[in-house]
């Protein structure tokens, strides 16, 4: 296309004198032959407008200033012409090393408890320490002494008939105490098989699946298989809220997949083999008894093996044990520091967590992120301040002058409303008894104490606009009425309070 051997030396010095990332030449200038000298201009032509638009946007300057420099041509011009483009660029080989390849691995995720127990996995999972993994409080005292005594049944004498269900609410440690139960047994070669019934309809649904049957709706025979090849040595059915879907009908309850009447035939295994069961409830003993009611409408069998079940309740730390139980949690990250530093920074997290945080919350939300920050360092007071708040702490400078202590305020509730639950105030209970008590309690914090709307919030787990309103409700009384609640919430103080 070039007409003679002076027009390519001149385009080639041209191509060779612009100042472009290697990236950008091979992707929207790759060959000097792009470039044309036509009528004392220089045109460079590009396959398409979108790599034509881009050479004008970012170096249309800088091809101008090379032209002008080597050739004393002040006029560039960008043409898009597929076809010019091919005739002008052939296409061009790309070398490449030769290597080998090795094969890249399947991303699989870790192996779970109820892998193992299906046959999904032949992996043993790695125990981890077992019951050392849980600090132990009043709350959680006598589920962790009566699952103690039946791990050792089972060392002792290879099979248990014990059957528990750990009840509590949401985050308490029920299945953590669970885990260190079965990583106690597969210490010692024993086998125990975790089903956790908000998933056990999919696992059965796939096991139906890979058996290729067409009944797939209630059965999965390999459950039962794998318990007889494997010799399994507990039964954990987590989760037992799990059997009833408020949302479904009674007959999905009973024979949808991982349904009643599967649970019941695995149920029936455990009994016919002499296994220990244990399972978990998410809830109240009345709700647990509620559930019992429900399934016996369906399914009255496994209703009857529900009721045989020994409660056990767990309960988040106390008011007393709280600060204690975190310390011990941060011990279990390996970073606690000297004892006068983690005294400071236990009773900081004690004051700014928010009363019926969960456990699960405080381990990880809290105590996690501020190991996660303090890196190989010890954790230290200053990152945890900085990372759980700094309205309300009772060690070096504060910005609350108060000489009540808020949970005093909070404590008092015992005494000035007796038929409430104390952590019912803070939770998001919305009963009319319950609302206009932590109405007062909050006016107190405001008055006796100092806080702001934001750190009241802090304490009841709301947010300030939460505050504004309680405190509305009880700045509308008359002011004989709202002294009178200030004396009532001051007589109920200790006296080294008042």
């Amino acid at each position: 296309m070039k007409e003679t051997a002076e027009e390519d030396s001149d385009t080639q010095r041209v191509y060779d004198s612009l100042n472009l990332p290697p990236n950008t030449r091979s992707l929207l200038l790759p060959s000097s032959s792009q470039l044309l000298m036509r009528r004392g201009k220089l045109e460079v032509v590009v396959p398409n407008d979108f790599i034509g638009n881009m050479l004008k946007k970012k170096y249309l300057p800088e091809i101008t200033r090379v032209a002008r420099e080597q050739l004393e041509i002040s006029s560039v011009k960008i043409t898009a012409d597929e076809s010019r483009y091919k005739e002008l660029v052939p296409k061009q080989k790309i070398k490449t090393r030769s290597r080998v390849s090795s094969p890249q691995k399947p991303k699989t995720r870790r192996p779970t408890y109820s892998d193992f127990a299906t046959g999904k996995s032949r992996i043993i999972l790695p125990y981890r320490e077992g019951f050392g993994d849980i600090v132990s409080h009043k709350g959680n005292k006598i589920a962790l002494e009566e699952t103690s005594k039946l791990v050792q049944r089972v060392l002792e004498t290879g099979h248990s008939t014990d059957k528990i269900c750990l009840v509590g609410p949401q985050g308490v440690g029920k299945t953590l105490i669970i885990a260190a139960l079965m990583d106690e047994l597969l210490k010692e070669k024993y086998l125990p098989a975790y089903l956790q019934l908000e998933t056990l309809a999919r696992d059965f649904r796939q096991a139906s699946i890979e058996a290729n049957t067409t009944d797939h709706k209630w059965k999965a025979p390999n459950y039962l298989i794998e318990a007889q090849r494997k010799k399994w040595s507990l039964l954990t059915l987590d989760y037992l809220n799990g059997l009833i879907n408020p949302k479904a009908k009674l007959k999905e309850h009973v024979q949808r997949p991982g349904g009643q009447k599967n649970v019941l035939e695995l149920w029936n295994f455990a009994l016919d083999h002499q296994l220990p069961i244990t399972t978990s409830y998410t809830g109240t003993t009345k709700g647990f008894q509620k559930l019992i009611d429900k399934v016996k409408e369906g399914t009255p069998d496994l209703a009857d093996r529900m009721s045989e079940l020994e409660l056990i309740q767990i309960a988040p730390p106390n008011e007393e044990d709280r600060k204690d139980f975190i310390k011990e949690l941060i011990k279990k990250t390996g970073k606690a520091p000297n004892d006068e530093e983690l005294e400071r920074i236990a009773q900081h997290l004690d004051t700014m967590i928010p009363r019926g945080t969960s456990i699960r919350r405080i381990k990880g939300q809290y105590i996690g992120t501020i190991s996660r920050a303090s890196a190989k360092e010890p954790i230290n007071y200053d990152t945890t301040k900085k990372l759980v708040g700094t309205q309300y702490d009772l060690f070096g400078p504060t910005e609350i002058s108060t000489e009540i202590d808020p949970y005093k305020i909070l404590a008092t509730a015992k005494i000035l409303f007796p038929g409430i639950i104390p952590s019912a105030i803070t939770s998001k209970s919305r009963k009319r008894e319950v609302v206009e008590a932590r109405n007062v309690l909050m006016f107190a914090m405001q008055k006796l104490a100092g806080l702001t709307l934001k750190e009241i919030g802090r304490l009841f787990a709301r947010d300030h606009t939460t505050v504004i309103n309680s405190l509305s409700k009880i700045n509308s009384l008359t002011e004989d009425q709202r002294n009178q609640l200030l004396k009532d919430v001051t007589d109920a103080l200790p006296e080294n309070e008042r």
